[in-house]
């Protein structure tokens, strides 16, 4: 059945035969806008840069391609459906194939909405400096990476656990495998906020002048610490317990190891509140001129000892007792 035809350009209002329906055909730049053969349905198709807004064959349905730079508004085929998809850097609204979902896909820098594919899952990728939002994938969960300087807030493989980390000069807020945990980790002054590995447990540090706020490991625990000074506000290990170290003039409040017990040190001339070992006590020594309020040793007891001119409130040993006991030097 024909309604018109025109020779050269050809023209075609209705064709029927073989199954097949035309209700218009231009030659050169073919122009069709419905063809049924095959099982297939064809809209509208240009040659060349070929336009078609429906196409049904092979269990494929496209609504729109465009060739050289493709575009496609819905294929379907081998499982795969594309919503929107651009040659060179290639878009895509939507993708389904070998189990594989994508919303949109740029080609060079990266970018995926929505990928699942060997159980990974993304939300954002972009290539060079990598961006992602959502990745699983060998047990790994990421919710935002960086390339170069790295910031991850969630990652997940091999027991690991982080929220940020940032490469050069490393942030870490929580990382977790070999049993270890961490806050805050920053590379050349490092600084944690909590590390626990090898029984230990830090929960600030920082390179150079070191700074501790609680660690344990070998029965050791340390509040604060500082290199160069040293201070320490609680160290426990080999039984020894020490409040405040300072090195150089070294200044403790509280050591306990080999049964001695000092409330303050000061290094040269030496100040201590109290000391027990070997049965000795001492409330209070000072170098170069030597003050002692009590020592007990070898069965003495001493209440006032100065050295050049030794004065002595209570002495006992060998049977004997002073109160007081002068001799000028």
């Amino acid at each position: 059945m024909v309604w018109g035809v025109e020779g050269g350009g050809v023209m075609v209002w209705g064709v029927q035969g073989g199954g097949v329906m035309v209700w218009g055909v231009q030659g050169g730049g073919v122009m069709v806008w419905g063809v049924q053969g095959g099982g297939v349905m064809v809209w509208g198709v240009e040659g060349g840069g070929v336009m078609v807004w429906g196409v049904e064959g092979g269990g494929v349905m496209v609504w729109g391609v465009q060739g050289g730079g493709v575009m496609v508004w819905g294929v379907e085929g081998g499982g795969v459906m594309v919503w929107g998809v651009e040659g060179g850097g290639v878009m895509v609204w939507g993708v389904e194939g070998g189990g594989v979902m994508v919303w949109g896909v740029e080609g060079g820098g990266v970018m995926v909405w929505g990928v699942q594919g060997g159980g990974v899952m993304v939300w954002g990728v972009q290539g060079g400096g990598v961006m992602v939002w959502g990745v699983e994938g060998g047990g790994v969960m990421v919710w935002g990476v960086e390339g170069g300087g790295v910031m991850v807030w969630g990652v997940q493989g091999g027991g690991v656990m982080v929220w940020g980390v940032e490469g050069g000069g490393v942030m870490v807020w929580g990382v977790e495998g070999g049993g270890v945990m961490v806050w805050g980790v920053e590379g050349g002054g490092v600084m944690v906020w909590g590390v626990q590995g090898g029984g230990v447990m830090v929960w600030g540090v920082q390179g150079g002048g070191v700074m501790v706020w609680g660690v344990e490991g070998g029965g050791v625990m340390v509040w604060g610490v500082q290199g160069g000074g040293v201070m320490v506000w609680g160290v426990e290990g080999g039984g020894v317990m020490v409040w405040g170290v300072q090195g150089g003039g070294v200044m403790v409040w509280g050591v306990q190891g080999g049964g001695v017990m000092v409330w303050g040190v000061q290094g040269g001339g030496v100040m201590v509140w109290g000391v027990q070992g070997g049965g000795v006590m001492v409330w209070g020594v000072q170098g170069g001129g030597v003050m002692v309020w009590g020592v007990q040793g070898g069965g003495v007891m001493v209440w006032g000892v100065q050295g050049g001119g030794v004065m002595v409130w209570g002495v006992q040993g060998g049977g004997m007792m002073a109160w007081e006991f002068r001799k000028e030097v």
